[in-house]
């Protein structure tokens, strides 16, 4: 007999199995009809029938929380013993009552992506009111779902659901929306513990990656899908550390499936012609290579990972889910055992991979390839695209930088003592403009690249900056991780004083002061604390310092080293953005305005308090289509005649926010770079004060760049002209920035390329079987054809 039966309503313990793990002085023992010390199973039936319903839900409660592990491993045995069925959840018993059957997310935005009319005002007022709704519903349920983290299952307000899946910690499930905890879950490996993600150890942080990447990979087949082709309306949320995927409730199940595996490649589904044609040509679009996957028995020809899902939906549509693994990982170091797990969470970007020269694989280096019989050729081709990435894109976009021939860059101070002389809104206009993930993004590179970025830069004024974004975002990682853990000891507490408490403690140890702390075991604290920011950054960097700067830190530490580089006020703006920690106006004001006298900088201290921390903000990256209708509803608006100024100024701000939200997850866009160059330009002209005038226009000269990289015409060459002459002409009036407009006019906007890293063919960045297509204008339309899905 099971340890557990279930019904609509509750779980029942079967009795006879926790008899052994008793303890003499509980309820239970004293309710018991004998004293004796061996408890029959007689006794123990009588016991339990002789209490109420609710008197056993308690005891076994109770008793489950009474000894260490005894939880987990009841839900552990539940999940071996009964695969198929799911625990009682509270979305159960809602669809159960009359009116609260959920709404039904995804034929509504399934019916809009069908019907999509980007210019029709009422296609953008229907979907900014779905995907509006839909995020903060998921918002608000994933931070509840965050905060009671640590209670009890029977305790949750929200209750988890046992659906399956080896990747990704619980599942919960309410109001139709599917949350997936972004966590590294332990796989099945005899007696050794192995993670998904970490190997040997639980690494949290590292199956974040992989949920951000799924949320990625959706955007890519977002761009490039058929008109019959469908996705979940979904989102990514992070909050206090934690992540979670939020996914709208399919009509699929188990019997629906028609393309990929869900049982680890034992059988891999290839059944209808219409969908496997449908999925060649978005291989092909997507520059992925057919390949053979799955178990020796039930392989099949596919064009998407193996464990991708395709379903015939019951409403007779193609629905596309788990496309983690869609764009190819990065060839894993050879003769490295540590490395096997990468391929898992470090990934090809789909730029790099839609302009390279040759289709990849993206089952390669795993198991799902073991099959394929020319997997070691498509194993080398993923190689030398890796080596392309190292050592011909990387170094170039390196000189590019530093030669203020990047897109983004036009200006970075030469030195410490001239970030310090800085005013605030310059500081932080510099920080925004020159935004290093989102320029990677649009060259093909990954952001954990950065370190090998600064190994291969030589001035030192583009060295420092790229040391501030690496160790910043090694300080967010840091705050990710000490949040969950203080999370974990919260119980279920819904304040959160402990978190703001940590922000101080950080700031503390920080210490972005140059004055030596006199107090022992605050300097011990600080010192501990760099001396991990320092291990984080070259984990997560490679490549980052130097020999030298490495003994120079091993005799001295980072903060030393940090202390004479780099200006704190850009490390502790860029870290509390990246740790999503808001500080109340006044205190950051007070933070980043410098103190001058005699034309020094005086940096003195700032004392942080729990009141200065307002909020931790929720992040919520979603489909570029939901930004794009809300942004495009706005500007109209914003366009209708008779509106005061300030609620023209107000509503374009909103939009241009929307727009570059488009844009982050779709950078190579020209389209959305052109349109968020003219909304930026518009807004700067509603703008009253000059100098955030001329700094709106700088933004609106970075975007019309993109633009020129990838799809150069006379109209748009036309507008960028005029948009130089007048941002000009503000700089001369205001005696500020002229040199860095004539940087940008030395530039080339040739326009010669299919798709933007092709902006470094200049220095030799492609290959030469690539730059030969170049010589003929046939030629070039043959790559621009090629290259179609970066625009």
């Amino acid at each position: 007999m099971s340890q557990y039966v279930e019904d609509q309503d509750s779980i029942y313990i079967d009795p006879s199995k926790i008899a052994a793990h008793l303890q003499p002085d509980s309820y239970f023992a004293s309710i018991l009809p004998t004293a004796s010390k061996e408890i029959s199973r007689k006794d123990l039936k009588s016991a339990i029938q002789s209490m109420s319903n609710d008197e056993l839900k308690e005891t076994v409660f109770q008793f489950l929380q009474s000894t260490p592990d005894l939880t987990q491993k009841f839900f552990s045995f539940i999940e071996r013993n009964q695969p198929t069925k799911a625990l009682t959840t509270s979305q159960e018993k809602w669809s159960n009552v009359d009116g609260f059957q959920g709404r039904n997310w995804s034929e509504e935005y399934s019916l809009l992506l069908a019907n999509a009319e980007l210019h029709s005002k009422s296609w953008q007022i229907q979907m900014y009111r779905l995907s509006d709704d839909f995020f903060h519903a998921a918002s608000l349920y994933a931070q509840v779902i965050i905060s009671e983290l640590s209670l009890p299952v029977s305790l949750k307000s929200i209750q988890p659901v046992n659906i399956g899946g080896v990747a990704g910690g619980q599942k919960f499930i309410i109001d139709n929306i599917l949350f997936k905890f972004a966590v590294d879950s332990e796989l099945t490996n005899g007696t050794k513990k192995a993670y998904m993600y970490g190997g040997t150890e639980q690494r949290n942080d590292l199956a974040m990656k992989a949920a951000s990447i799924e949320m990625r990979n959706m955007q890519t087949v977002l761009h490039a899908r058929e008109s019959n082709l469908f996705l979940p309306l979904m989102c990514v949320i992070d909050y206090q550390g934690h992540r979670i995927i939020a996914s709208s409730i399919l009509p699929i199940d188990k019997f629906t499936l028609a393309y990929g595996s869900s049982d680890g490649g034992r059988t891999v589904h290839r059944s209808i012609t219409e969908l496997n044609t449908m999925m060649e040509r978005l291989g092909k679009k997507l520059h992925l290579k057919e390949h053979k996957t799955g178990s020796r028995s039930g392989g099949r020809n596919l064009y998407m990972p193996g464990d991708i899902e395709v379903h015939l939906g019951m409403d007779n549509r193609y629905y596309m889910i788990d496309v983690a693994r869609l764009m190819p990982p990065e060839a894993p170091k050879p003769n490295d055992s540590s490395s096997t797990r990468k391929i898992y969470y470090q990934t090809l970007r789909a730029e790099l991979v839609l302009g390279y020269h040759d289709n990849l694989n993206s089952d390669a280096f795993s198991g799902w390839n073991d099959i394929e019989p020319e997997r070691k050729a498509h194993e080398k081709a993923l190689r030398d695209c890796t080596t392309y990435l190292h050592e011909t894109l990387i170094p170039n976009f390196s000189e590019a930088m530093q030669n203020y021939k990047l897109e983004a860059v036009t200006y970075l101070p030469d030195s410490k003592d001239s970030w310090m002389k800085m005013q605030a809104e310059q500081l932080k206009t510099l920080l925004e403009v020159a935004d290093m993930t989102s320029t990677l993004h649009y060259y093909g590179i990954n952001v954990r690249h950065l370190g090998l970025i600064r190994k291969h830069t030589t001035v030192p004024r583009f060295r420092d900056f790229l040391l501030i974004h690496c160790i910043t975002r090694a300080m967010k990682n840091i705050m990710r991780c000490e949040m969950r853990n203080l999370m974990t000891e919260s119980l279920g507490s819904p304040t959160d004083m402990p978190l703001r408490d940590l922000v101080l403690s950080t700031y503390q140890r920080v210490h972005p002061y140059g004055h030596v702390v006199k107090d022992l075991e605050k300097r011990k604290s600080i010192s501990e604390y760099w001396k991990l920011v320092y291990e984080k950054t070259c984990e997560q960097f490679e490549g980052c310092f130097s020999t030298e700067e490495a003994e120079e830190i091993e005799r001295a530490g980072l903060h030393s080293f940090v202390n004479k580089r780099a200006d704190f006020r850009a490390i502790l703006y860029l870290f509390f953005k990246f740790a999503q920690v808001e500080l109340s106006a006044s205190a950051m004001q007070q933070l980043m305005t410098p103190i001058m006298k005699d034309d020094m900088c005086l940096r003195q201290e700032f004392r942080l308090v729990r009141s200065d921390v307002e909020k931790f903000n929720p992040r919520i990256r979603k489909p570029f289509i939901a930004s794009l209708a809300s942004s495009l509803l706005l500007s109209r608006e914003a366009n209708e005649k008779g509106l005061a100024k300030q609620n023209v100024f107000r509503l374009r701000t909103l939009a241009t926010t929307e727009m570059q939200a488009a844009q982050k997850s779709s950078p190579s866009c020209p389209k959305l770079n052109k349109q968020l160059a003219f909304m930026y330009w518009d807004l700067a002209k509603v703008t009253e004060n000059h100098l955030t005038s001329l700094c709106t226009m700088f933004w609106a000269i970075r975007y019309m760049e993109l633009t020129l990289s990838v799809a150069n015409d006379e109209e748009t060459y036309s507008k960028f002209n005029q948009l130089l002459d007048e941002t000009e002409g503000l700089c001369t009036e205001n005696n500020i920035c002229v040199s860095h407009i004539q940087k940008v006019r030395a530039r080339k906007h040739a326009g010669i390329a299919a798709c933007p890293r092709m902006r470094l063919a200049e220095t030799g960045s492609f290959p030469h079987q690539i730059l030969a297509t170049l010589k003929t204008s046939k030629d070039r339309q043959l790559l621009n054809a090629a290259c179609q899905p970066c625009h």
